[in-house]
């Protein structure tokens, strides 16, 4: 099976709050993905995602199963619809997963997150996602080093953003116990 290299970029939608995947759905349409290199990366302050994609045409009917069984669906017909793998719950519906003592260093992380990403001209998901957001909550690290434990959060993160972090959840614990 012959195969060819195809790179496909996509531009954050800030409407959509998504990225349009049609150029990605078109690029499939038909083929068989054999491999696929994804990198995110911001240019001039705009969030994108570039994909390498190894396609090959699909054999013929029945002679090879797994082929067929890789190969894209076609794209829908009409105006181009961005896709979305599945609805990500919303804060709320996070937030209120979370036990009440931890409520206000979630809110507190959100709101740092949120602030980073308008002067790093990010989407927020960037700097942390939601789920790091929680696991921040639920540990409590004190330390870079604690910091470090959080899935995904890697040094050069906690180089970065540590301090900030520690601070927010410091500053949320006494306000906390200050209340109480």
């Amino acid at each position: 099976m012959a195969s060819h290299v195809r790179l496909i970029t996509l531009r954050f939608d800030p409407e959509l709050a998504a990225f349009d995947e049609t150029p990605l759905a078109q690029a499939l349409h038909g083929k068989v993905l054999l491999s696929l290199r994804e990198h995110f990366f911001s240019y001039r302050g705009h969030p994108f995602l570039a994909f390498a994609l190894e396609l090959a045409e699909p054999r013929s009917a029945g002679s090879d199963r797994r082929a067929a069984a890789c190969a894209a669906p076609a794209p829908q017909s009409g105006p181009a619809q961005p896709t979305r793998r599945s609805r990500n719950p919303t804060s709320e519906e996070i937030r209120a997963g979370l036990a009440d003592a931890k409520k206000p260093i979630f809110d507190a992380l959100r709101a740092w997150r949120k602030a980073r990403a308008e002067d790093e001209a990010v989407p927020p998901y960037v700097i942390l996602t939601n789920r790091q957001l929680i696991e921040i909550c639920e540990l409590l690290p004190r330390t870079k080093t604690g910091l470090l434990k959080v899935e995904g959060l890697g040094k050069r993160k906690a180089e970065r953003y540590a301090l900030e972090i520690l601070e927010r959840i410091s500053a949320s614990a006494k306000a906390a116990e200050a209340t109480s």
